[in-house]
């Protein structure tokens, strides 16, 4: 028999414990608290009253700013230029980074595998500044490497960042060499994870590399690909450095992105409470498109 006295020394004890997990915890909810819930809370409160940070806090107007800010032409430019991006960008990191990822993990013969998972990783940690200079260098339409290359093989020239029809895919280009060396270390770590097992018994069934691909690695790669369609769609609807750097929303807002439209709204036409809607309008949109994604793409698989 366990006496009371034991029991409350057990409670105590417990007590104690609950108390320090939540001195560790105090911490990280006070950040996520300041940092995150109180300026969501705040754009909510901005979406009905016209708010400034000169006049400070103005009269309740109902839906009044939220008609404003969904009827600006503006708006509706940035989603699509957004989307557009979207659509000529995540694909394309996808696919090369699962390439490259298949090239450097522990099955490929390909040497110096070490070097080149380095050099793919690097602009990644690469400031995004620099990255945008360069870029715009490689893009010039008069000296930059692109055309002179386009020189040299006798096509024709292009204007790259200063063409409407030409800036989101070179936007897109940037992006993905951005972003690349990210997704392949997620792929290639699921690649490695993979039984060798698995390969071994396809190829004594007289499977080739492709079926070995498309019937091993692809379903249990599925976790990895989900992810890093999660972060990319994510990462590209919030995409702000590279055309705010490269291009400032042009030529004639050809590559002003949704993010770009809410920065210039709230602090160039110093309309904080329009940029706030907006950016609720883009926090339901993305929240939107990851529960489609995690419930359409996911796959429980088993070998």
């Amino acid at each position: 028999m366990i006496s009371r006295a034991h029991l409350r020394q057990l409670s105590l004890a417990r007590i104690q414990e609950e108390r320090t997990g939540w001195l560790f915890v105090a911490p990280v909810m006070l950040y996520v608290v300041v940092v995150f819930l109180l300026p969501v809370l705040f754009m909510f409160y901005l979406a009905f009253f016209r708010w400034s940070p000169i006049e400070g806090s103005g009269p309740f107007v109902g839906l009044q700013i939220v008609r404003e800010a969904l009827t600006d032409p503006l708006l509706w430019t940035s989603f699509w230029n957004s989307a557009t991006f979207l659509l000529a960008s995540v694909p394309a990191t996808m696919i090369l980074s699962l390439l490259a990822a298949t090239a450097f993990c522990r099955r490929s013969p390909l040497p110096f595998k070490t070097f080149f998972k380095v050099a793919y990783f690097l602009p990644l940690i690469t400031s995004l500044a620099a990255t945008a200079f360069i870029w715009l260098w490689m893009f010039n339409p008069s000296y930059g490497l692109f055309n002179t290359v386009l020189d040299a093989l006798g096509l024709p020239r292009l204007n790259w960042l200063t063409d409407t029809s030409q800036v989101i895919p070179s936007l897109a280009i940037m992006y993905v060499w951005v972003r690349l060396g990210f997704d392949m270390a997620i792929f290639l770590a699921g690649l490695e994870g993979i039984p060798e097992e698995f390969y071994e018994a396809a190829t004594l069934d007289g499977a080739g590399e492709c079926q070995s691909f498309l019937k091993i690695t692809l379903p249990l790669l599925n976790p990895q690909l989900v992810l890093v369609g999660v972060v990319e769609v994510i990462t590209a609807l919030r995409t702000f450095d590279l055309p705010y750097l490269a291009t400032h929303g042009g030529p004639l807002n050809a590559s002003r992105t949704v993010v770009l439209h809410i920065y210039d709204t709230a602090f160039h036409y110093n309309e904080p409470s329009k940029a706030s809607v907006v950016a609720l309008v883009l926090f339901a949109v993305i929240l939107l498109i990851t529960f489609v994604q995690l419930r359409v793409a996911s796959r429980q698989v088993d070998y």
